[in-house]
């Protein structure tokens, strides 16, 4: 089995030599998170998150593989528990207007996570869970399992669509002021 998948998953044997772990992945997922949404992922290194935590880069290695492996950890603890939608009003519609909403947010709180979580890589069990959820809200509605899905992904890229317009807006604003107009000068100087 794949470590990350072990790791994510909760099925990884601590080890039974060495000295007692001094964090727990949660403590080092907070610690790298707090790193990459004050300053973004390019300035996230092992080096970095163990200096944060107190320790040495290859203590840090005890716990995470690698920085993919991190980057990992950091996307389960940013996502959180998926929400609860049973309760919310306005039948299929409404269940996934919230789901959107707190998709937004969450994002909005660790502005490294929509670039994060693209492409091809191992998701644990709560980022699924936010999937299980918003394909659960589509129940009744005539779609098959794969139109669900296929519903969920667009309204997910849709979301991260809408905020990378809006993140680009912002900053191409920022550039024409600050350089007397030329945005798309600005734009590919904006670090994001």
């Amino acid at each position: 089995m794949d470590s990350t998948v072990e790791l994510l998953w909760g099925v990884r044997q601590p080890p039974n030599r060495g000295p007692k772990p001094a964090f727990t992945i949660e403590d080092i997922a907070r610690a790298a998170m707090d790193i990459a949404d004050a300053e973004g992922l390019a300035a996230l290194s092992m080096q970095r998150v163990a200096r944060e935590l107190g320790f040495t880069k290859m203590a840090l290695y005890r716990y995470v593989s690698g920085k993919a492996e991190l980057i990992a950890v950091m996307i389960e603890e940013a996502v959180g528990e998926p929400l609860d939608l049973v309760a919310v009003p306005g039948g299929w519609r409404g269940k996934l207007e919230r789901w959107a909403h707190q998709l937004w947010a969450t994002w909005d709180r660790h502005p490294w996570l929509p670039g994060a979580t693209l492409g091809e890589r191992v998701m644990g069990p709560k980022e699924i869970g936010w999937t299980e959820i918003a394909v659960a809200a589509l129940a009744g509605t005539g779609l098959n399992g794969s139109e669900q899905m296929d519903a969920v992904l667009l309204l997910s890229g849709h979301v991260r669509n809408t905020r990378s317009a809006g993140s680009a807006r912002c900053i191409c604003s920022t550039a024409v002021i600050a350089s007397g107009g030329n945005c798309r000068a600005g734009r590919r100087a904006a670090p994001r």
